[in-house]
This record gives C-alpha cells, structure tokens and sequence, in this order.
C-alpha cells in the first residue's frame, strides 16, 4: 500500500517452497533452519499446514505409486499389512489414516472380509486414484497387473473414502458416516502408514484415535529411522 512493495507474498512463497523441501527430504537442515526464520517457529515440533499436505500431494498423485513401488522399492504397505495380521486375523472396522492412493489397503482388504474399511487423507487426487481401486486391480498392481480369481468380487477396496483433516475426525464423519458402519461403535484397527511425521506433535492426533477406537483396537503406524543429528526431537 501507499507505493510500498508488499512481501506477504513473496514469504509465503518461500515458506510453502522451504516446507516442501524439508518435507521431502528430512535431513535437509538447511530447509529447516530457514523455515523456522521465516516463521519465527521451531518447524520440527510443528504439525505442517493441512492446506500444505493436501497441495503436496495433489501434486504428484498421478506419479505417486510410480515413484515409490517401482522406483524406491516401497514396502511399508506390505509390512503394515503383515503387522495387521499378527495382531488378528480378521477386523470388523479397519480406518486407513491419511491412506492416499490406497497402497496399504491391497494388503488390508483380505483381512477385512465381513467388515468395513475406510480411508481418510487430505489430498482430493490421492483419493481419486484410491477409488479406482478393487480387489482385483491398482492400489499397488501396476497398470497390467489384474488378480484373476474367480472367487474375488469386482468390488472397491475401500467401503468409503473421505477427504478430511486427521484431528477433525469423529465417528459421525467417519465410522457412521454411511449405512455400511452404522451398527459399528468404533474402528478396531486404525493404520498410520507414514503419516506421523506431517504432525510434529502427535498427542493430539493420538487422542483423537483412541477416542474413535474400541477397547483393545490396535495401532500400526510407520516411521523413519533416523540419527539424533537428522531428526532432533
């Protein structure tokens, strides 16, 4: 205003540019350290903006799948759903927190075969990338891969698939939301597969599973092993 250039902008610009930096390399300390001068904050301790994770990851849903499965040999899906089977053999209401295009749900579905599983994530394309997904084909098989079993219903993997904030979750918006969960009290399974590390303090969002869980419900979540020096917390 009054002839004076404005630089709201142009920090913003910088913040969101700093934030993706640091977010898809952790060990980036030169992005963190101009972050927190930017924000005057400690970035490390701090969730990242909603609005920032859901544009990250609109961005490059359509390559997503590619990079990880084919490119870095991605496994944590696998490995959740391996963890899931040791605790039970079977779940009557499995939640996928922050599920994206629904690589962890290839390996959930078998375990969910008279319930319900329901995926939550921020980014509006990672889900539409999700829905696409049945038993038979996506979420995880590349674009030839089909399961030709006789026996498995061309259904979608997920019963529903929600854009939503983690912390703004309930069992209104969430579990009861459609007909399929009505006569369920609360998820007996909640997945977290790489997605603790967007919220810096994670009290918050562990209380609001445990809120939205059954007693004796389980919790699989995934995170990076890291050094003192790379991860200060």
């Amino acid at each position: 205003k009054n002839g004076e250039p404005s630089t709201f902008l142009c920090t913003e610009n910088a913040e969101n540019a700093l934030r993706n930096s640091a977010t898809l390399d952790a060990t980036n300390a030169m992005s963190q350290e101009l972050l927190e001068k930017i924000t005057g904050r400690d970035s490390a301790h701090e969730r990242k903006p909603k609005e920032f994770v859901a544009e990250l990851f609109d961005s490059f849903a359509d390559t997503f799948d590619e990079k990880l499965v084919n490119g870095l040999g991605y496994i944590v899906p696998r490995l959740v759903g391996d963890a899931a089977k040791l605790l039970r053999s079977n779940y009557g209401s499995v939640l996928d927190a922050g599920c994206g295009t629904g690589l962890a749900g290839r390996y959930l579905k078998p375990l969910v075969d008279q319930g319900v599983m329901i995926g939550v994530d921020a980014s509006q394309k990672m889900l539409d990338i999700a829905a696409k997904c049945t038993a038979k084909k996506g979420c995880g098989l590349g674009g030839n891969q089909v399961i030709n079993n006789d026996g498995d219903r061309e259904e979608a993997l997920y019963d529903d698939l929600l854009v939503l904030d983690l912390e703004e979750m309930t069992l209104e918006n969430t579990l009861t939301k459609g007909s399929s969960g009505s006569d369920i009290q609360g998820f007996d399974l909640i997945v977290a597969a790489d997605v603790l590390v967007y919220f810096g303090s994670i009290s918050n969002l562990l209380q609001k599973f445990a809120r939205i869980s059954t007693t004796g419900a389980g919790l699989i979540f995934s995170c990076e092993r890291a050094t003192e020096e790379e991860a200060p917390l």
